[in-house]
């Protein structure tokens, strides 16, 4: 089975749930194959974000023609050893991955093999809800209990990264105003003069809690660069019904941070269109005429460790300590249900696999 994922496709949580799963049955695991390219779900390139007249496909012939060749490959390839037996099955690599801003790489297995865990917490939380960089995320925790709290408003709702996700790379928007948002929570890392491989899931654990009876938790992971421009990485989101613990996957990705840039992880109220908003009661969205305004409050420190959780590549060559917390061979870690705790909930099939009521 020939598994084709972007890592910024808006279905790249759903894909990537099903390769995984397959992927870890003895029976099944031998005959599961993937491809993950830097693409979204209609084949624009993180390499040529945002589109230019000449990278296009929607526009240019050239541009199409072009696209339809690496479309079609991993496809013609998988067939020419499974259908036409052209080729030996030992000619394709089980995994063929893309690292965004770096190329394609091999593996006998995702996250690959070398990949650690690493976790950043959520630190400086008085700071978040100011202008980048906002708080910290930080390799520990701090002592005790720290808060920050972020509102909810339905007539002024926090904008999706992109109108239409399936051409999340068509435009690949700077999202740095958004970050700047006084009702957004925005938590950021060092900078290294080292890069950072991301290659494998991304998830985090936070402590919320709310004034509403139901409220959504949407976070994104972006890109901080030098110029102040931040475009995203992975997103995910969940719905809550209760105070506490909430785990939320935001799905996996093959990106390199580049020296200089930085993560920056925001935490937002609502994500509109993309996601119908909250009704702020106990009334469906989809049915409510007066959606209510609440107010949300995410608890840090060592009592509450909100934290970050990557899984990255190993560093080659004499380079500083990791930013991260300590790292953990995948297999230490507990394997990620759906959102989790006493808090979270996934209200309905989402759109497209995204986790959260769909506009």
């Amino acid at each position: 089975m020939l598994h084709c994922v972007g890592w910024f496709d808006n279905l790249g949580i759903a894909h990537m749930r099903d390769y995984t799963e397959l992927a870890k049955r003895p029976g099944w695991a031998a005959v599961q194959y993937l491809v993950a390219d830097t693409i979204d779900h209609e084949n624009y390139f993180l390499e040529d974000a945002p589109a230019s007249a000449a990278t296009d496909h929607l526009a240019a012939g050239a541009a199409l023609e072009r696209m339809l060749d690496f479309y079609t490959g991993p496809a013609i390839e998988f067939f020419d050893v499974f259908l036409k037996g052209t080729a030996q099955p030992h000619s394709l690599p089980r995994v063929r991955w893309k690292l965004g801003h770096d190329g394609w790489r091999t593996s006998d297995a995702w996250p690959p093999p070398e990949a650690t865990a690493t976790e950043l917490y959520l630190a400086e939380p008085s700071a978040a809800t100011g202008p980048v960089p906002g708080g910290a995320l930080a390799p520990h925790p701090a002592e005790g209990t720290e808060s920050a709290q972020w509102r909810y408003d339905p007539d002024d709702l926090v904008p999706s990264a992109a109108t239409d996700t399936f051409l999340q790379l068509r435009d690949h928007v700077d999202e740095r105003r958004t970050l700047d948002r006084d009702d957004v929570l925005v938590f950021t890392s060092h900078t290294s003069d080292r890069p950072l491989d991301l290659a494998g899931p991304v998830h985090t654990v936070l402590h919320v809690e709310s004034t509403a009876p139901t409220f959504d938790v949407f976070v994104r992971l972006l890109d901080l660069a030098p110029d102040g421009t931040a475009r995203l990485i992975v997103r995910g989101c969940a719905q809550a019904d209760a105070p506490g613990e909430v785990e939320i996957a935001l799905g996996h990705t093959g990106y390199r941070l580049r020296p200089g840039h930085r993560l920056a992880l925001m935490i937002a109220g609502s994500d509109f269109p993309n996601h119908l908003p909250n009704s702020g009661s106990l009334e469906s969205p989809w049915l409510t005429t007066a959606p209510k305004a609440s107010r949300q409050k995410l608890r840090t420190g060592s009592a509450h460790p909100s934290r970050l959780r990557l899984t990255v590549l190993p560093e080659t060559g004499e380079q500083p300590p990791h930013p991260g917390g300590p790292m953990l061979p995948l297999r230490q870690l507990p394997s990620t249900p759906p959102a989790t705790g006493t808090a979270a909930r996934h209200p309905s099939a989402a759109r497209y696999g995204e986790g959260c009521d769909p506009r």
